[in-house]
């Protein structure tokens, strides 16, 4: 699983407006569209966060499309704001043994990623 979290994205509202931020999650969104596979379901989980499921893919081909993912947003302008996301990841079975374990661990990473200064992937706490 991957969880993802746009960097800032408060204070971008806050400065920028309710309708840039609404193209801001748009245009995250379809980078994130551009990475995923048929088999995946990526889905905006509220506010800032977005989530991949990629079933069938090992922790190291998530971290290759979180990394992917993480390029792509940076490259989104906004005005004078470059974009970038914290990503964590987690893998079943190897992190978690059930649904929820994974969820949590995977917004684990990524709140890490947060706290390492953002812009980052983070997988089980550690730096890629």
């Amino acid at each position: 699983m991957v969880s993802i979290d746009i960097d800032n994205f408060k204070q971008f509202n806050l400065e920028e407006g309710r309708l840039e931020g609404n193209q801001l999650l748009r245009a995250i969104a379809r980078e994130i569209l551009g990475v995923v596979r048929s088999i995946d379901f990526a889905a905006r989980l509220g506010g800032d966060e977005f989530a991949i499921l990629m079933p069938q893919t090992t922790a190291q081909r998530g971290c290759q499309a979180a990394e992917r993912i993480r390029r792509r947003v940076r490259q989104l302008r906004r005005d004078e704001h470059m974009a970038t996301v914290s990503v964590g990841i987690a893998a079943y079975p190897e992190d978690a043994g059930s649904k929820e374990d994974l969820i949590k661990k995977a917004r684990s990473a990524m709140r890490r990623a947060q706290r390492d200064g953002g812009d980052i992937v983070r997988v089980k706490g550690a730096y890629l």
